[in-house]
């Protein structure tokens, strides 16, 4: 996998979950070799607007943590969408139910 600044990998995470979004801040950070977290989004997938797809399109995030929790459907079905147009993306589930 390609490295996002040298030092950590581009990703971006959904979740309308403030614990897993706190627990991933954190992890971005561990001695600098983590994740750069070039976009987090904390609304339901549902509701996502077209600005926010845009913006995770054009920060060409390399990993995606995308919360399962509330609407697994919708995320399977996203997932799908974000690995379309780069199969080389990686999508992580994260949620109760996996």
């Amino acid at each position: 996998m390609t490295k996002g600044n040298g030092n950590s990998v581009r990703s971006a995470l959904i979740s309308t979950d403030p614990a897993l979004r706190d627990a991933l801040r954190r992890a971005a950070t561990l001695n600098g070799h983590g994740l750069e977290l070039a976009v987090e989004l904390a609304t339901p997938l549902s509701e996502l607007t077209e600005e926010q797809v845009n913006e995770l399109r054009h920060s060409d995030p390399q990993l995606v943590i995308l919360d399962f929790d509330n609407d697994p459907e919708t995320a399977v079905r996203f997932a799908r969408f974000l690995t379309e147009g780069s199969p080389q993306r990686y999508i992580v589930g994260a949620g109760p139910q996996l």
